[in-house]
């Protein structure tokens, strides 16, 4: 049994996040203020108010409804988004204090496909969070190197 497995192995079960659910809803406000801000034909701002709305409602449900679980096995990643479970190769990641970026090449029995995952840092546990954190910074699982 490895020392570092419980340091570097990584498991997500991503839940709704308040951070995100309040910046859509700021986003769409601005967005519907313009709307009202700028000298248009009522029924024409009454168009893409709606359009708005609905917009906010839609991602408002898709932000409810995410599924995503991301589990590190070994030097593998399996990613599961609610519809399909594949391998992932790990692209590229970006780190800050609130906020992981992930980018995957997937692969499963139906094909290639990628997928970004966006980590706020209220998605998760705390310490989960500060564990994807160190092991997106400093990189693999350290293997023993053998002498010869």
């Amino acid at each position: 049994m490895s020392s570092f497995s419980p340091v570097w192995r990584v498991d997500l079960r991503l839940r709704p996040s308040r951070i995100a659910f309040f910046l859509l809803g700021l986003l769409h406000l601005a967005a519907a203020l313009a709307v009202l801000c700028v000298a248009l034909p009522v029924w024409l701002q009454a168009i893409l108010l709606a359009a708005i709305f609905l917009l906010a409602l839609r991602a408002c449900r898709r932000e409810q409804g995410q599924a995503l679980i991301l589990r590190e096995q070994g030097t593998d990643w399996w990613l599961e988004n609610g519809t399909r479970v594949g391998h992932a190769e790990l692209l590229s990641s970006q780190v800050w204090r609130y906020l992981v970026v992930m980018d995957f090449r997937v692969q499963d029995e139906q094909g290639v496909w990628r997928q970004r995952v966006v980590v706020l840092a209220d998605a998760v546990a705390p310490d989960i969070f500060r564990r994807l954190r160190v092991r997106l910074r400093y990189g693999a699982l350290p293997t023993a190197k053998k002498i010869a």
